[in-house]
């Protein structure tokens, strides 16, 4: 995952964030695992974590579910790509109509942790007031 960021002074984390204090901060966390996902969630959770959503989720619910996928561009983890996929599989599969990728360039893995938090944050802020604003 970090690949990109290889050197001799690379901490192995840049895949996190492109802020240095947010690797920093992960390596502390006395809660921060390297364990494989099969470790940790068994072959049939890790599995899950890897899967596409289910088809017809929609089918049943009334209204339909809106979902928001954030991103960095540079996420080595899955990146713009992927998300783009997971978004299709949404809208494909699952039947969803409402469904929005927002990519951030040159932010990795958390984007609510990169440099440009602010505009993440009033970007979600803003997805959730288009679809759930108070009545006035």
């Amino acid at each position: 995952m970090n690949a990109p960021w290889k050197g001799p002074d690379a901490t192995g984390l840049e895949w996190l964030s492109s802020d240095p204090a947010v690797g920093a901060a992960f390596a502390a966390d006395p809660l921060t695992t390297d364990r494989p996902l099969l470790h940790l969630f068994g072959p049939l959770g890790a599995a899950h974590l890897f899967g596409r959503p289910g088809r017809g989720l929609r089918a049943g619910r009334g209204a339909d579910l809106a979902v928001l996928i954030m991103v960095g561009r540079e996420d080595t983890v899955g990146g713009a790509a992927s998300a783009h996929r997971l978004a299709r599989a949404y809208r494909e599969r699952s039947g969803f109509d409402d469904v929005t990728t927002l990519v951030y360039p040159g932010a990795r893995h958390e984007v609510f942790n990169e440099v440009q938090q602010a505009d993440v944050r009033a970007d979600l802020l803003a997805w959730l007031d288009a679809r759930f604003a108070l009545p006035a």
